[in-house]
């Protein structure tokens, strides 16, 4: 209790530092955030924090930063943990985010990003339309011919299977996006 209660208190700060000018403070800001998500009382009160979830938002949207990108990347993860976290997640539009993410030169950024958009999948069911809508199920598909780690495969397909699911339309993109070739 007593870090879920430090942690909120802190959340004003985090927020200030965050939309510093200085990159090096922004950084180091969200080291910290990851460090905090990490631990299951904090991760919880950031994850109810609308406004910290969509600063970390605007970070992957707005810049190009890799070292923001996998900081962000490492928290979302973390947060997808929780049932209530991915939900504040998908709420605060968080999908078209975490697709973007899916393009970054760093593998570990897109691991990152895939294992959140699964554990959306899994817990989130309003997730595989946004997906969907935002290209997700052609991203995923361009991922197969990328990285042969067979976890991150495995994740992958299991995303795809979910996606597919009942939906036709998914199959057919599947199809014209070379999945059966990938696959």
């Amino acid at each position: 209790q007593e870090d879920a209660d430090a942690t909120l208190k802190a959340i004003p700060e985090l927020l200030k530092l965050l939309n510093d000018d200085d990159k090096m403070v922004v950084s180091k800001t969200l080291k910290l955030i990851d460090q905090l998500s990490r631990k299951d009382a904090s991760r919880l009160a950031l994850a109810t924090s609308h406004s910290l979830i969509n600063n970390l938002l605007n970070l992957v949207l707005n810049t190009q930063e890799l070292d923001f990108h996998n900081s962000v990347s490492s928290i979302f993860n973390q947060m997808s943990s929780n049932k209530q976290a991915l939900f504040v997640l998908f709420k605060s539009g968080g999908i078209p985010a975490l697709i973007r993410l899916l393009s970054s030169p760093v593998e570990s950024i897109v691991y990152q990003a895939l294992s959140t958009l699964h554990n959306l999948l899994m817990y989130e069911p309003s997730a595989k339309a946004q997906i969907h809508h935002y290209n997700g199920t052609r991203k995923m598909i361009e991922l197969l011919s990328l990285y042969q780690n067979p976890k991150f495969l495995a994740l992958v397909l299991d995303s795809l299977h979910i996606l597919a699911f009942n939906n036709s339309e998914v199959k057919l993109v599947i199809q014209t996006s070379g999945g059966p070739r990938e696959l």
